[in-house]
């Protein structure tokens, strides 16, 4: 569903899943009404843009929660596909990913 996504938000939200997975994490998608844990981009293509709203968790293989990006959909990215991303954690992992991702798509 990468393709239903607004078309400058595609390619933040498709280099933030890779990111979470070559650090060896899963992304679990929570849009409110329903959870699911992927570990591939195949699986996050099937489950990702269920809805205007969604948090990606980050989770190892031992389940254990180490951040979120809380991604709202349409939210004037045009332009600027980062503004998809509307929150993350504070931590050394979230702010890691987020500066590899703002590295290559801020100020597109």
């Amino acid at each position: 569903m990468f393709e239903k996504l607004p078309r400058d938000e595609q390619p933040v939200v498709r280099g933030l899943c890779q990111l979470i997975f070559n650090h060896g994490y899963y992304v679990v998608i929570d849009n409110g009404e329903y959870v699911a844990k992927c570990s591939n981009m195949d699986e996050i293509n099937d489950e990702i843009f269920a809805c205007d709203e969604e948090v990606l968790y980050i989770q190892s293989d031992c389940n254990q929660p180490r951040g979120h990006f809380s991604l709202i959909y349409n939210n004037g990215s045009e332009g600027d596909g980062m503004i998809v991303i509307s929150d993350y954690s504070d931590n050394v992992l979230c702010n890691a990913i987020y500066e590899d991702l703002d590295s290559e798509f801020g100020d597109c």
